[in-house]
């Protein structure tokens, strides 16, 4: 692991020091000798990490011998053999 690894994974566990601690930002930073603002700046840069990480890519490749089936939570199944124009049409009028 080099220097700047190293620190990233510091800083990324301090923030999860502080995000069970429950304590104030400020609090925290003066007790683990940081600025609030670089505290900040890892908060939003491990945010923004864990919305990166929060998707999984999909394959949108279906063979044509196969139907797509979509059940929405209030029972309503939209069934097709290909034809996403229709179920894209469906889906965007909410």
């Amino acid at each position: 692991m080099n220097t700047n690894e190293t620190k990233r994974a510091s800083m990324l566990n301090l923030v999860n020091l502080w995000r069970a601690s429950g304590r104030p930002k400020k609090e925290f930073s003066a007790a683990n000798s940081i600025s609030i603002h670089k505290l900040n700046y890892w908060i939003d840069l491990s945010n923004k990490q864990k919305k990166s990480n929060s998707f999984i890519e999909i394959s949108r490749e279906i063979p044509p011998s196969k139907t797509l089936d979509i059940i929405y939570p209030n029972g309503v199944k939209i069934s097709t053999n290909g034809d996403f124009s229709l179920i894209k049409k469906l889906i965007h009028l909410f």
